[in-house]
Protein backbone atom coordinates (compact mmCIF):
# COMPACT_ATOMS: atom_id res chain seq x y z
CA UNK A 1 0.00 0.00 0.00
CA UNK A 2 1.07 3.89 -0.77
CA UNK A 3 1.10 3.90 3.59
CA UNK A 4 3.31 0.57 3.41
CA UNK A 5 5.71 2.85 0.89
CA UNK A 6 5.66 5.76 2.74
CA UNK A 7 6.11 3.95 6.34
CA UNK A 8 9.35 2.09 4.67
CA UNK A 9 10.23 4.83 3.10
CA UNK A 10 11.09 6.82 6.37
CA UNK A 11 12.47 4.01 8.25
CA UNK A 12 15.31 3.97 6.01
CA UNK A 13 15.90 7.88 6.09
CA UNK A 14 16.25 7.45 9.75
CA UNK A 15 18.22 4.22 9.72
CA UNK A 16 20.42 6.02 6.96
CA UNK A 17 19.97 9.85 9.16
CA UNK A 18 21.26 8.07 12.49
CA UNK A 19 24.08 5.75 10.89
CA UNK A 20 25.42 8.84 8.87
CA UNK A 21 25.28 11.05 12.20
CA UNK A 22 26.74 8.51 14.38
CA UNK A 23 29.88 8.27 11.93
CA UNK A 24 30.39 12.09 11.86
CA UNK A 25 30.43 12.23 15.64
CA UNK A 26 32.96 9.24 15.57
CA UNK A 27 34.88 10.96 13.09
CA UNK A 28 35.30 14.01 14.64
CA UNK A 29 35.93 12.43 18.53
CA UNK A 30 38.98 10.23 17.07
CA UNK A 31 40.21 12.97 15.12
CA UNK A 32 40.51 15.58 17.71
CA UNK A 33 42.02 12.39 20.29
CA UNK A 34 44.55 11.74 17.81
CA UNK A 35 45.48 15.43 17.55
CA UNK A 36 45.47 15.82 21.53
CA UNK A 37 47.95 12.86 21.87
CA UNK A 38 50.94 14.62 20.29
CA UNK A 39 49.77 18.78 22.18
CA UNK A 40 49.72 16.90 24.72
CA UNK A 41 52.98 14.75 24.90
CA UNK A 42 54.50 18.55 23.79
CA UNK A 43 52.92 19.66 27.03
CA UNK A 44 54.53 17.13 29.02
CA UNK A 45 57.98 17.19 27.59
CA UNK A 46 58.14 21.10 27.67
CA UNK A 47 57.81 20.40 31.41
CA UNK A 48 60.56 18.36 31.61
CA UNK A 49 59.04 15.15 30.66
CA UNK A 50 58.89 12.01 28.74
CA UNK A 51 57.00 10.96 25.85
CA UNK A 52 55.43 8.13 28.26
CA UNK A 53 54.69 10.89 30.65
CA UNK A 54 52.53 12.67 28.15
CA UNK A 55 51.14 9.58 27.01
CA UNK A 56 50.36 8.57 31.05
CA UNK A 57 48.81 12.10 31.34
CA UNK A 58 46.80 12.09 28.22
CA UNK A 59 45.11 9.01 29.36
CA UNK A 60 44.19 10.05 32.99
CA UNK A 61 41.39 12.93 31.84
CA UNK A 62 37.96 12.37 31.98
CA UNK A 63 37.49 14.59 28.24
CA UNK A 64 39.63 11.97 26.62
CA UNK A 65 38.58 8.86 28.25
CA UNK A 66 34.89 10.08 27.52
CA UNK A 67 35.77 10.80 23.77
CA UNK A 68 37.16 7.56 23.42
CA UNK A 69 33.74 6.09 25.38
CA UNK A 70 31.78 7.79 22.80
CA UNK A 71 33.88 7.10 19.63
CA UNK A 72 33.14 3.43 20.62
CA UNK A 73 29.68 3.91 21.14
CA UNK A 74 29.52 5.45 17.93
CA UNK A 75 31.60 4.07 15.87
CA UNK A 76 29.22 0.99 16.21
CA UNK A 77 26.14 2.85 15.80
CA UNK A 78 27.69 3.54 12.19
CA UNK A 79 28.23 0.52 11.36
CA UNK A 80 23.86 -0.31 12.04
CA UNK A 81 24.62 -1.69 15.47
CA UNK A 82 21.69 -0.86 18.19
CA UNK A 83 23.22 -3.63 20.96
CA UNK A 84 26.20 -3.85 22.89
CA UNK A 85 27.98 -0.39 22.50
CA UNK A 86 25.34 1.07 20.41
CA UNK A 87 22.28 -0.27 22.89
CA UNK A 88 20.21 2.73 24.20
CA UNK A 89 21.70 2.44 27.33
CA UNK A 90 25.26 2.48 26.19
CA UNK A 91 24.26 5.22 23.98
CA UNK A 92 22.62 7.11 27.30
CA UNK A 93 25.36 6.67 29.51
CA UNK A 94 27.61 8.22 26.44
CA UNK A 95 25.77 11.08 26.10
CA UNK A 96 25.36 11.97 29.81
CA UNK A 97 28.91 11.27 30.53
CA UNK A 98 29.87 13.62 27.49
CA UNK A 99 27.32 16.41 28.28
CA UNK A 100 29.15 16.32 31.84
CA UNK A 101 32.58 16.91 30.06
CA UNK A 102 30.87 20.14 28.01
CA UNK A 103 29.06 21.41 31.21
CA UNK A 104 32.28 21.04 33.39
CA UNK A 105 34.74 22.26 31.29
CA UNK A 106 33.06 25.47 30.05
CA UNK A 107 31.69 26.48 33.78
CA UNK A 108 34.63 25.10 36.16
CA UNK A 109 38.05 24.79 33.29
CA UNK A 110 37.63 26.44 30.36
CA UNK A 111 39.68 29.61 31.69
CA UNK A 112 42.58 27.40 32.86
CA UNK A 113 43.43 27.04 29.35
CA UNK A 114 43.62 30.05 27.63
CA UNK A 115 46.56 30.56 25.67
CA UNK A 116 46.48 27.83 23.06
CA UNK A 117 47.32 27.66 19.55
CA UNK A 118 45.09 27.73 16.92
CA UNK A 119 45.37 24.29 16.33
CA UNK A 120 45.11 23.37 20.17
CA UNK A 121 42.01 25.18 20.49
CA UNK A 122 40.17 24.13 17.36
CA UNK A 123 40.86 20.62 19.23
CA UNK A 124 39.91 21.95 22.71
CA UNK A 125 36.57 23.32 20.87
CA UNK A 126 35.61 19.72 19.21
CA UNK A 127 36.39 18.03 22.20
CA UNK A 128 34.65 19.75 24.62
CA UNK A 129 31.81 22.02 22.23
CA UNK A 130 31.54 20.00 19.29
CA UNK A 131 31.38 16.25 20.24
CA UNK A 132 29.21 17.08 23.19
CA UNK A 133 26.09 18.43 21.62
CA UNK A 134 26.29 16.40 18.64
CA UNK A 135 25.58 13.21 20.94
CA UNK A 136 22.98 15.21 22.29
CA UNK A 137 21.18 15.41 18.89
CA UNK A 138 21.82 11.63 18.55
CA UNK A 139 20.31 10.77 21.87
CA UNK A 140 17.69 12.59 21.46
CA UNK A 141 16.85 11.60 17.26
CA UNK A 142 17.38 8.61 16.88
CA UNK A 143 17.79 6.37 20.52
CA UNK A 144 14.69 4.78 21.34
CA UNK A 145 13.98 4.97 24.78
CA UNK A 146 10.67 3.02 25.69
CA UNK A 147 12.77 0.61 26.97
CA UNK A 148 14.42 2.84 29.77
CA UNK A 149 13.77 1.60 33.34
CA UNK A 150 14.03 3.82 36.77
CA UNK A 151 17.05 1.26 37.19
CA UNK A 152 19.23 2.85 34.20
CA UNK A 153 20.83 6.07 36.00
CA UNK A 154 22.46 3.77 38.79
CA UNK A 155 23.92 1.84 35.08
CA UNK A 156 25.27 4.99 33.91
CA UNK A 157 27.10 5.57 36.76
CA UNK A 158 29.43 2.71 35.76
CA UNK A 159 31.59 4.32 33.81
CA UNK A 160 31.90 7.37 35.83
CA UNK A 161 32.61 5.59 39.09
CA UNK A 162 35.31 3.51 37.52
CA UNK A 163 36.92 6.74 36.30
CA UNK A 164 36.91 8.51 39.38
CA UNK A 165 38.36 5.07 40.95
CA UNK A 166 40.68 5.08 38.02
CA UNK A 167 41.89 8.79 38.76
CA UNK A 168 42.03 7.84 42.60
CA UNK A 169 44.52 4.59 41.80
CA UNK A 170 46.29 6.38 39.27
CA UNK A 171 47.19 9.52 41.75
CA UNK A 172 47.92 7.47 44.13
CA UNK A 173 50.57 6.09 41.98
CA UNK A 174 52.63 9.52 41.41
CA UNK A 175 50.80 12.10 43.01
CA UNK A 176 49.22 13.62 39.99
CA UNK A 177 45.32 14.36 39.74
CA UNK A 178 43.70 15.28 36.34
CA UNK A 179 41.16 17.76 37.90
CA UNK A 180 41.57 20.02 41.69
CA UNK A 181 38.50 18.62 42.96
CA UNK A 182 39.81 15.33 43.32
CA UNK A 183 43.89 16.24 44.29
CA UNK A 184 44.24 14.42 47.42
CA UNK A 185 47.28 16.67 47.95
CA UNK A 186 45.28 19.46 47.70
CA UNK A 187 42.57 18.04 49.48
CA UNK A 188 43.42 15.17 51.70
CA UNK A 189 41.38 11.98 50.82
CA UNK A 190 38.23 12.88 52.65
CA UNK A 191 37.76 16.13 50.61
CA UNK A 192 38.69 15.02 47.21
CA UNK A 193 36.04 11.68 48.18
CA UNK A 194 33.43 14.50 49.26
CA UNK A 195 33.64 15.94 46.25
CA UNK A 196 33.72 12.82 44.24
CA UNK A 197 30.38 11.57 45.98
CA UNK A 198 28.91 15.10 45.19
CA UNK A 199 29.73 14.36 41.29
CA UNK A 200 28.30 11.02 40.83
CA UNK A 201 25.41 12.25 43.00
CA UNK A 202 24.57 14.95 40.65
CA UNK A 203 25.11 12.69 37.34
CA UNK A 204 22.53 10.33 38.76
CA UNK A 205 20.40 13.20 39.50
CA UNK A 206 20.89 14.00 35.51
CA UNK A 207 20.07 10.83 34.75
CA UNK A 208 16.65 10.78 36.59
CA UNK A 209 15.49 13.89 35.64
CA UNK A 210 15.89 13.06 31.99
CA UNK A 211 14.27 9.84 32.51
CA UNK A 212 11.49 11.49 34.44
CA UNK A 213 11.28 13.91 31.23
CA UNK A 214 11.55 10.86 28.91
CA UNK A 215 8.51 9.11 30.40
CA UNK A 216 6.31 12.66 31.25
CA UNK A 217 6.58 13.08 27.06
CA UNK A 218 6.27 9.91 26.38
CA UNK A 219 9.23 10.31 23.85
CA UNK A 220 10.12 6.73 21.93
Amino acid sequence: STRGRVHLGSGVSAAWGRRTLAGIIAVLAVGALCAQLPLTIDYAMGQGGTVLDGVWRYLGFFTITTNIFVALSMSAAARGRNTGLASPSVVSAATLAILLVGLVYHFLLARQWTDLSPFAYLVDRVLHYVVPPLMLLFWALFTPKRGLGWGEPLKWLIYPGAYLAYAFARGAQNGWYPYGFIDVGKLGYQGALVNAAGFALGLLGAGYLALALIKALRLR
